[in-house]
């Protein structure tokens, strides 16, 4: 019994002993509590002490009702300056495309640049190597015109020659009676035989004057009434031979009938003369018309064909005047042309660096001196810009 007494104590006093334990360690729980408490209220005390002065220019500055509007506001400034914040790196984002987009366009626009200029390059070139082969044939053709000119002047003054000529045997007689010697007895019919028209006209001509002599010495008809002689008979045949001669129209027949003449007389020269015509004859139609083989041997169809020869080149020189005066007039056009896109591109990288510089200073100020309506307008400038750098790319 005792035994069992003691044991029901001995259970007693451990159950005890662990409230005891239980308790000591609720104290010692709550005593650590209560030094947390104190500590976090030193904390607290102590930031209140620091911020104080804040509290303070906050109620002289604010009137709240509670500390909760305090807090809402608090809250309402944290979720403002977190939207301010993501629109900034909206705005920065959009900053980016756009610098990315001006930039492409910049590149674009440097490349149309570079490759219209290469084309106006190109087509300078070409141009330049027209104009020197129009130029070589403007030269080409320029020489063969003052060839022609020199042969016309030559014609010219062979025609003044020969009319001077003419002239001067309508006027003077006598002249074409110093080639007319000896013809004398060549007027009669068996003396003209022989003889060539022109030397027939020539020897009238000598026959017309005696003619006129007789006539006015009393010698074409004798006192006596006698019938005219043979001789006197040949004298008016000559007379109207000289008569016909004052008629011819053409200078140039004069100066045929001289070389008639001067021909009939000397066989040699006529034959050089007739070799002479024929061999320039011959080798202008072996250069220019060997397609013609109608022509070969005529002298007066080649020289015909030469003189049409001559004015076709004539033509030709006049057209590639014409047309280097054109070429010109295009590498004029083509040149303003290249002005014209110079000055834009020039334009275009003005406007670019315009558009930079007013980014930077925007980027440069905080956002509270920023203007909202300048912002946006900025930005609505910068798309604006894109859009046109695009389209225009």
């Amino acid at each position: 019994e005792d035994l069992g007494a003691a044991k029901a104590e001995l259970e007693v006093s451990g159950g005890v002993e662990e409230e005891l334990r239980h308790t000591i360690d609720t104290l010692r729980a709550r005593l650590h509590h209560s030094a947390t408490l104190e500590v976090e209220s030193q904390r607290r005390l102590s930031q209140y002490e620091r911020l104080a002065p804040l509290f303070e220019k906050l109620a002289e500055c604010f009137t709240f009702n509670s500390p909760q509007d305090v807090i809402a506001r608090l809250e309402f400034l944290e979720d403002d300056k977190l939207g301010a914040f993501d629109q900034l790196l909206k705005a920065q984002e959009e900053v980016t495309r756009l610098q990315s987009e001006v930039a492409k366009a910049h590149a674009r626009a440097e490349t149309m640049a570079t490759q219209l200029q290469t084309e106006a390059l190109q087509g300078s070139a070409r141009l330049q190597a027209a104009n020197d082969n129009l130029r070589d044939e403007l030269e080409a053709t320029e020489g063969r015109v003052s060839k022609l000119s020199g042969r016309q002047q030559q014609l010219v003054a062979l025609q003044t020659a020969v009319l001077d000529l003419w002239t001067r045997c309508l006027k003077d007689p006598e002249f074409v009676e110093v080639f007319c010697k000896g013809v004398e007895e060549d007027v009669d019919g068996s003396g003209m035989k022989g003889a060539s028209d022109a030397s027939r006209v020539a020897a009238a001509i000598a026959a017309r004057k005696r003619g006129d002599e007789k006539d006015e010495n009393g010698g074409g008809k004798n006192s006596a009434g006698e019938k005219a002689s043979p001789n006197a008979k040949n004298a008016i045949h000559a007379q109207e031979s000289s008569r016909k001669l004052r008629t011819i129209s053409d200078p140039l027949s004069m100066i045929h009938i001289m070389q008639e003449y001067v021909a009939s007389k000397s066989s040699s020269l006529s034959n050089k003369h007739v070799l002479d015509i024929q061999r320039v004859a011959n080798r202008v139609w072996s250069k220019h018309f060997s397609d013609k083989p109608k022509l070969m041997g005529r002298v007066v169809p080649t020289f015909e064909q030469l003189n049409m020869l001559a004015d076709v080149l004539a033509n030709q020189a006049q057209s590639a005047s014409e047309s280097v005066a054109k070429t010109r007039g295009q590498e004029k056009k083509l040149q303003g042309q290249v002005k014209l896109l110079t000055a834009q591109k020039r334009q275009l990288l003005d406007e670019i660096e315009r558009k930079d510089e007013m980014m930077r200073a925007l980027m440069g100020l905080p956002r509270s001196q920023r203007s909202a309506s300048l912002t946006q307008h900025a930005m609505e400038e910068l798309r604006s810009q894109s859009g046109s750098l695009a389209r225009s790319g």
